[in-house]
């Protein structure tokens, strides 16, 4: 991964990926990220953690991934404009991310 990621970041990128599914070969979204008051469970290191996705600081990382082009901000039908989803470098990124150890399915 060729970008420096905040700790709080890359848990956001993998919430992200997450709730991602997406037809890569087509681009054709299937399901996409929409936070919500609900905890997140992500497995890291080997145990798992919870994480809510709310205020500015998870407001400004969700904003740098995209100004990074690792998610994306589809449009949609919903009322709500901030859905994200994963993108080929997002995908690319949490595969490292994967192959590190530092994050489990």
């Amino acid at each position: 991964m060729n970008k420096k990621l905040s700790e709080r970041a890359k848990v956001l990128l993998w919430i992200v990926a997450e709730h991602t599914e997406r037809d890569w070969e087509t681009g054709e979204l299937h399901r996409f990220f929409v936070p919500q008051s609900d905890a997140y469970f992500v497995r890291r290191n080997g145990r798992m953690d919870s994480s809510y996705v709310s205020g500015s600081r998870d407001a400004n990382a969700l904003k740098g991934l995209e100004r990074a082009g690792l998610i994306e901000r589809p449009k949609t039908s919903l009322p709500n404009k901030y859905v994200y989803a994963l993108t080929e470098d997002g995908l690319l990124a949490v595969e490292q991310l994967r192959e590190s150890g530092e994050f489990e399915d």
